[in-house]
């Protein structure tokens, strides 16, 4: 699928990256925490975001976990004449930035 949002060879699912980061760095316990999406907007609008904002938020949440940004594009090659590099392998690349010091 070709487009103009860069993007890697692979898809990045909401998951992804903590599962890369934790497998270049050794670390086990780096995951990611699924909130509930109604937990979430309800969280938002408690911080004083207007509702129909929160109600955006958690629209956008509840579409991304579910995959609509899971996608690949030529636009990287395109761009710098180089095939994109996969999100696993940039953080193994940079994996001593995602450790804390």
């Amino acid at each position: 699928m070709s487009g103009t949002r860069p993007a890697g060879p692979d898809p990045v699912s909401s998951v992804s990256p903590s599962a890369a980061s934790s497998t270049a760095t050794g670390d086990r316990q780096a995951r990611t925490a699924r909130v509930r999406l109604v937990r979430a907007a309800a969280d938002r609008f408690a911080a004083d975001m207007p509702a129909e904002f929160a109600t955006l938020l958690a629209d956008l949440d509840r579409a991304i976990a579910s995959g609509v940004e899971d996608r690949t594009t030529s636009t990287v090659e395109t761009v710098t004449g180089r095939p994109p590099r996969s999100f696993a392998d940039f953080a193994e690349a940079h994996a001593a930035s995602f450790v804390g010091h």
